[in-house]
């Protein structure tokens, strides 16, 4: 049997607007993931072969992964042509691969990835996820977002922005100033916020500890 690892680029650096898109680095967060992925892969069995693309934050990738799965990096293979590629030159470098690798890693770009991992499947994937199996956490490196594998408790140090309706079935804990555009409802009708115009409404009791200023009827 034959593996193919289709892997996107860890987390790249936005912080210069001077470098080219190519040129953009790994951040530390993409370093630290990239290693604990390298980690578990090792685990899965040697990769034969690495194909990257030409982007700094592709080759990158591939030197972490390689170095943490005791592949030697200088036999990764640069592919200039898998940066701003589509699927069907992701389907090339596979056809010409040598048919003795049994097991290969392609390095390179979202959305071609998932495209690509679509029509070589028959699924329908909507972007190629972050996912983490076992008894481990997802950890940042700079420690803004984690998520406890056991309790599922998740930890934002950070800005939170949610692109359409959100739904929590447990407490949200919140410290700091919280923006919402749009309306606000708790348990559908119990406290709501209408958001063209601010009325209030709460079913039940209203328990207020400290100063209240009440303005209106």
């Amino acid at each position: 049997m034959k593996t193919l690892y289709l892997l996107r680029h860890a987390k790249s650096c936005w912080a210069s607007a001077d470098l080219k898109d190519s040129e953009r680095p790994l951040n530390s967060r993409g370093e630290l993931d990239a290693s604990v992925m390298a980690s578990r892969l090792r685990e899965e069995g040697p990769v034969q072969a690495i194909i990257s693309s030409t982007a700094v934050r592709a080759i990158s990738t591939a030197r972490l992964i390689a170095e943490g799965t005791e592949f030697p990096t200088e036999s990764i293979v640069l592919n200039s042509g898998m940066y701003l590629a589509g699927p069907k030159k992701l389907l090339e470098v596979v056809q010409n691969l040598d048919s003795d690798l049994s097991t290969v890693m392609l390095v390179c770009h979202n959305p071609t990835i998932t495209e690509f991992a679509n029509c070589m499947s028959g699924a329908s994937i909507d972007n190629v996820q972050i996912g983490v199996t076992g008894d481990n956490e997802i950890d940042t490196a700079s420690g803004n977002l984690t998520i406890d594998s056991a309790g599922g408790t998740t930890t934002i140090d950070d800005a939170l922005t949610v692109s359409g309706a959100a739904t929590l079935s447990s407490t949200l804990d919140v410290t700091g100033a919280t923006g919402i555009d749009g309306d606000f409802d708790i348990a559908t009708d119990k406290f709501t916020v209408a958001a063209s115009t601010g009325n209030t409404t709460v079913a039940g009791t209203l328990g207020v500890t400290g100063i209240t200023t009440l303005t209106g009827a």
